[in-house]
């Protein structure tokens, strides 16, 4: 079976999102940041970040560290031998991909609670090569070449603005 890796956009739902390891469906790791829409939550409009296993949210962040550990394919303490790993920072930050001296190396998915989606090539833990970038902040997604983290080519850009033409009722007087 062939993997490789998605971003879906959920313009039905406010510009909600998963993605992740993918084969014609979510397998395997990744993330679904759905937005909030209750307007009781003082995140209301926000996207919660939740991390995913076959696409669907993992609950119990205890045994999931177990059973990436148990797979040789978790980091101790956020330190990753060489090879493939799953790296999930108490559900706050991703790498997906392979690690060289402790870090990303080839073709990765990696986020932060500081940063969105970045799905490409990496190199010494930067973007490098082709890849492909979700900035909420910007509400745009940036297909280009990328090198130290730095846009050199643009190939495509779609502006979500565009799409996103509903938004979350969040005011608290109605």
């Amino acid at each position: 079976m062939s993997v490789s890796y998605a971003i879906v956009l959920d313009v039905d739902n406010f510009g909600s999102y998963q993605y992740g390891e993918w084969s014609g469906k979510f397998i395997g790791y990744g993330r679904s940041a759905i937005v909030i829409t209750d307007k009781l939550d003082v995140n209301c409009g926000y996207h919660r970040l939740d991390a995913t296993l076959n696409g669907n949210t993992i609950l119990d962040y205890d045994s999931f560290f177990l059973e990436l550990n148990s797979k040789n394919i978790g980091c101790e303490q956020g330190r990753c031998t060489d090879g493939y790993h799953v790296f999930y920072d108490d559900g706050m930050s991703l790498s997906i991909g392979s690690y060289l001296n402790e870090r990303l190396e080839g073709f990765a998915l990696q986020d932060s609670m500081l940063s969105y989606p970045y799905i490409g090539f990496v190199e010494n833990d930067k973007f490098h090569g082709e890849g492909i970038y979700y900035s909420i902040e910007k509400n745009e997604i940036t297909h280009g070449i990328w090198a130290s983290n730095k846009l050199i080519k643009l190939i495509k850009r779609i502006d979500l603005k565009k799409l996103r033409l509903n938004q979350p009722n969040c005011n608290k007087s109605n």
